[in-house]
């Protein structure tokens, strides 16, 4: 098995998928990564390991240039903020519509094992246990059995023989396997969790084996069969596991990441932000009248707020959509539907008892660093005046989707407050 490092290439989510490499944007479309407005971009956020060349998708106007300068620290951050994403989302029940549809984190949480193994307890070696007179730990039951005693003054027994435990290790086949697995682990991806490129020192004192792996496999299937411990057990299994995924892909294509970020923009956001509250139960829902007067609720339908923070200081609501737009012009906006909702959802709240002493404010959410619109307003198209006592204005917030990540993965958080007083300044 030869250890070549691959080569990092990085673009953003809903890039053209002319813009890309042929081959690679060939193997895109092949997969079925593609936005399904037009099936003109990419629709992916991850990594995509193909034909030696590993191509990392930062969500959509995220800065390239803040990227390429420190690749290994935001491609760390990246997998590991949507791998925080994908386990998290396990353990959710929600409708399948919701999903973001996640790709290869158990193949992620491979190589987070295997290193962090090695970084424990090591390479995997074969140990026997000799049995030596006068040599090793002593074993007095061994020593008890085999050895002539002689009394002493005191008549208490002195044995001259000592037999004791030696306690050897072999470099193994296996031991070939594990360096060999774990150098390609360390040269392809071991950046993302230890941030750097280096292979350990002491993986390049052994070998690669010459095996098929088919033969690898057979040889790792054979020693568990020596072993009790649940350590070494799932290592070997593991390193199955890996050889079995590589097997007939020489060229270790593979995808990992989610082709749904928007989803993956929400749930980030609603875990960043402080104070936020859940009231989508609170939300009143529409219902259906028979001609008999009965009401039948439509079970799918309602609002449903992504984040509502409420400041109890303050007396405020903030209702905070998080919107996955590019949002540089007016076409790549959110259009009348999205505007609708979130007019309707500062109205709903004014229905619920418990805030209705509040003041309320609507936020959509775009991904980026540069401010473009700030703030939408409904306008009368024969005065020119605004309307914003029957249609109350939507603040537009802007956020690095570079410094969300960072900020979901370290479990860090954000004041609403600090964006508003930055504002006003």
């Amino acid at each position: 098995m030869k250890t070549s490092a691959f080569k990092n290439i990085y673009f953003l989510d809903r890039s053209l998928i002319h813009s890309l490499p042929t081959p690679v944007a060939t193997y895109i479309q092949s997969q079925g990564l593609l936005s399904s407005i037009n099936g003109l971009n990419t629709s992916f956020c991850g990594l995509i390991s193909y034909q030696g060349k590993n191509y990392f998708f930062f969500p959509r106007q995220s800065n390239l240039i803040d990227i390429k300068q420190d690749p290994v620290r935001y491609c760390s951050m990246l997998m590991q903020a949507l791998l925080k994403f994908a386990q998290l989302s396990r353990t959710q029940i929600r409708n399948p519509e919701d999903g973001a549809d996640e790709i290869g984190f158990e193949k992620l949480e491979m190589f987070k094992y295997l290193i962090h193994d090695f970084q424990q307890h090591g390479i995997f070696k074969n140990e026997e246990v000799h049995l030596r007179k006068n040599s090793g730990k002593s074993d007095w039951k061994k020593t008890i059995n085999r050895s002539i005693s002689y009394p002493d003054s005191s008549g208490h027994p002195v044995y001259l023989d000592v037999f004791g435990k030696h306690r050897t290790s072999a470099n193994s086949e296996i031991t070939r396997i594990h360096a060999a697995i774990l150098k390609q682990v360390y040269s392809n991806y071991g950046f993302i969790f230890t941030r750097n490129h280096n292979v350990p020192y002491s993986l390049k004192q052994f070998g690669d084996t010459n095996l098929s792996i088919d033969t690898q496999i057979s040889i790792l299937k054979n020693e568990i069969r020596n072993h009790f411990a649940d350590r070494q057990t799932l290592l070997l299994k593991t390193l199955i596991e890996y050889l079995q995924g590589f097997k007939g892909n020489h060229q270790k294509n593979q995808i990992i990441g989610v082709t749904r970020f928007h989803v993956a923009w929400e749930h980030m956001l609603a875990n960043c932000f402080e104070n936020v509250i859940d009231i989508n139960s609170k939300l009143p829902k529409p219902v259906f009248v028979r001609y008999d007067g009965q009401a039948i609720p439509a079970k799918k339908s309602g609002m449903r707020t992504d984040i509502v923070i409420k400041d109890t200081a303050l007396h405020t609501l903030t209702v905070l959509d998080a919107k996955y737009y590019e949002a540089t012009t007016v076409e790549n906006s959110p259009g009348w539907s999205d505007l609708v909702k979130q007019f309707f959802y500062e109205k709903a709240l004014k229905e619920i008892i418990d805030f209705q002493d509040y003041q309320y404010q609507n936020i959509f959410i775009f991904p980026g660093k540069e401010v473009i619109f700030q703030k939408i307003k409904m306008q009368d198209q024969q005065s020119g005046d605004f309307l914003t006592n029957e249609f109350p204005e939507i603040l537009c917030l802007y956020l690095d989707p570079l410094e969300i990540l960072k900020k979901y993965f370290n479990n860090e958080k954000i004041s609403l407050k600090y964006f508003f007083n930055d504002r006003e300044k």
